[in-house]
């Protein structure tokens, strides 16, 4: 009688460290899911921001171009502050060949680091209206 209820403890521990072993490979695969989880949406933050940098030159290389509309043989510099960050566009060359180079940047939540991107946009005529010959995103100036 003895040797049977051994048995039956055995049984039983197989089963319990089977449990274990599910157990925590269930805890690892729900671990990995919500890190992959979160390093998504920090993904799809930084891809919003990034956006968001991109307009913000756009913006400003909009803005020098209205400069160069209302005076063409104008060149300078200017910063503009949005709520959703910073840009700045300096405007060089003589008319009809202007350069503007405007550069976008938004704070990346929560830390001191700064998302930026550039545009450089020329031109090649400014009379009677202004002809793009090229805009393009850049690197660096």
């Amino acid at each position: 009688m003895f040797s049977n209820k051994q048995k039956n403890n055995e049984g039983g521990y197989a089963v319990l460290l089977m449990v274990i072993i599910l157990t925590a490979v269930a805890g690892v695969i729900a671990t990995l899911l919500l890190t992959s989880g979160f390093m998504m949406s920090q993904t799809s933050l930084v891809s919003e921001q990034s956006a968001q940098a991109k307009g913000l030159a756009d913006a400003c290389a909009e803005r020098g171009l209205q400069e160069i509309r209302d005076d063409d043989i104008y060149v300078g510099n200017d910063s503009v502050s949005l709520s959703t960050g910073d840009c700045d566009y300096t405007v060089s060359g003589a008319s009809p060949n202007k350069t503007i180079q405007a550069t976008g940047e938004v704070n990346v939540a929560g830390t001191t680091d700064k998302v930026t991107r550039k545009v450089k946009v020329e031109t090649d005529q400014i009379n009677p209206s202004i002809n793009i010959s090229s805009w393009q995103e850049v690197a660096d100036f």
